[in-house]
Formats: C-alpha cells, sequence, structure tokens
C-alpha cells in the first residue's frame, strides 16, 4: 500500500487527479477501502459514539466507488484503458495492442479521461462532446450547448449579450 491516504469526505469534495488515480491503484477491485495509515495513539477499543450515524459505515466507500465507477463508464473505451493502467497494472503497449492504437495514444487518452473525472460534480456533457468542444473545464465552456442549458438565467443573459450564444 502507498503512503498516501484520502478520506471519503475529500474525495468528494474535490475528486482531484491524484485521488482518482489513487482510488483506481488502492481501492477499485479490492472491495474495501483502505484504513488510515496514521495511527491515532489509542490502544484501547473505543468506547461509544457520541452521536448517532444515519449510515452504515460502508456506505460512503461504496458510494464513492459507484461514482467512480459511473465517471469511469462515461469516458467508454478511454475509461477502460485508465482501469487496465491503474487497476490491473497493464502497460501502455499491452493497452495498445489490445486497443488497436498507438501507445502514445493510449498515454494520451488516459489523461484525457481523468481529467474529465476531475471535479466535485459530474460534467453535464458527455465524454465525447466534451472532447470536441475542446475545452478544458466545462465551466468555462460558453460555446457548449450543455453550458447554457445548466446555468442561471443571469449567467445565460451575460452569454447571449457577448454573441457566443446560437439560438
Amino acid at each position: 500500500m502507498s503512503k498516501e491516504w484520502y478520506s471519503p469526505p475529500g474525495i468528494w469534495r474535490h475528486f482531484y487527479k491524484a485521488q482518482i488515480i489513487w482510488l483506481m491503484q488502492e481501492v477499485l477491485g479490492r472491495g474495501e477501502y483502505p484504513p488510515s495509515p496514521e495511527e491515532s495513539g489509542y490502544t484501547d477499543a473505543p468506547i461509544g459514539k457520541s452521536g448517532v450515524s444515519y449510515h452504515a459505515p460502508f456506505e460512503e466507500y461504496s458510494l464513492l466507488i459507484a461514482e467512480l465507477e459511473d465517471r469511469l463508464k462515461a469516458c467508454g473505451q478511454h475509461g477502460e484503458m485508465a482501469k487496465a493502467r491503474y487497476c490491473d497494472g497493464w502497460d501502455d503497449e499491452r493497452i495498445a495492442r489490445l486497443a488497436h492504437c498507438a501507445p502514445w495514444n493510449v498515454n494520451r487518452s488516459i489523461k484525457q479521461a481523468i481529467w474529465y473525472m476531475t471535479g466535485s460534480d459530474r460534467r453535464p456533457c458527455s465524454y465525447q462532446k466534451w472532447q470536441e468542444c475542446g475545452c478544458p473545464r466545462w465551466k468555462d465552456c460558453k460555446k457548449c450547448e450543455d453550458f447554457l442549458r445548466v446555468n442561471t438565467p443571469f449567467e445565460r443573459k451575460q452569454v447571449v449579450a457577448s454573441g457566443l450564444d446560437k439560438s
């Protein structure tokens, strides 16, 4: 196990590139979330909780893994390539042979898929649309029809005034 460790609430807030890669390497396919490597200093068993939890202990981890799998699935073949590299430990040449593409293309595709999966919210447009548009982040994509659909009326007026709206 690696030295880095991310708590589920920390991942939910950001979904950074390093967190996504760590989740694929350390959690996905193993069925359990690794314990924190930091020692608490306590040697006795916990006495009892002061509050009531409304969730099962495994629920947060299960939802996190389901979210990651959904984001991987949204990336299609590029998501499968990322899964093969980080979960199964395949090298780029092996993935390229199976995907019928060049090894340099595998690396580029995996980077794009991980970049698409970053962020606390899912993107409003599909992976294919996002690739065609070429925008680095969906929040900055004023050309995208999905951007116009999901934003507030005030922001919509700004886009119409700037002349980027096609309607």
